[in-house]
């Protein structure tokens, strides 16, 4: 894998010099610190690393657009998610996030 590559898939997971806290939340989530999820994850999603933390993610999302808006947003195309994503709170998702 080119160096450059493995930069760019880190920095989703790495925001500066510390860790994405979502992506903490998802490593603790499957019991592991963030570099063992790390390890973990370039094993199991060898097609593309931080695809477990995508999907991982996005059902949480699904989880708190359902608990907050009462909505099942499955079957929604990418520009209604994008639109509702980008218009959401993201500080309160955080928040909720780390309850969970």
């Amino acid at each position: 894998m080119k160096p450059e590559l493995v930069f760019r898939i880190k920095d989703k997971a790495i925001h500066g010099d510390h860790l994405n806290p979502r992506f903490e939340a998802y490593a603790k989530a499957h019991g592991h610190s963030s570099e063992e999820q790390l390890k973990l994850d370039d094993t199991e999603w060898s097609g593309g690393r931080m695809a477990g933390f995508s999907i991982w993610i996005m059902g949480k999302w699904d989880e708190y657009f359902r608990e907050r808006l009462k909505v099942k947003p499955y079957g929604w195309t990418a520009a209604e998610w994008r639109a509702l994503l980008v218009s959401w709170n993201h500080d309160e998702f955080d928040k909720w996030l780390e309850g969970t």
